[in-house]
């Protein structure tokens, strides 16, 4: 719904758009709520951002171990 009310209407458009990484990020987050919801679990998800710009993008609680993830939508990784 973002996508089309940004005006993207084709993949070539959304891989130039400066928000892919957002729109990315967030439809990640969205499904992990989703199959949290239909499972029957609360998500506890959590993010962590450091006044340096160091980030994680999603925390969540697995048992007593903490799972972070890092979201990218770009085809390589940079460490």
């Amino acid at each position: 719904m973002l996508a089309y009310l940004l005006g993207i209407n084709t993949t070539a458009q959304m891989q130039r758009d400066p928000l892919r990484g957002n729109l990315f990020e967030n439809m990640v987050i969205m499904d992990f709520y989703k199959n949290r919801y239909n499972f029957g679990f609360e998500p506890s998800f959590y993010f962590h951002h450091e006044s340096n710009e160091r980030e994680v993008d999603l925390i969540f609680k697995v048992g007593n171990n903490l799972i972070p993830i890092e979201i990218k939508s770009s085809q390589t990784y940079n460490n």
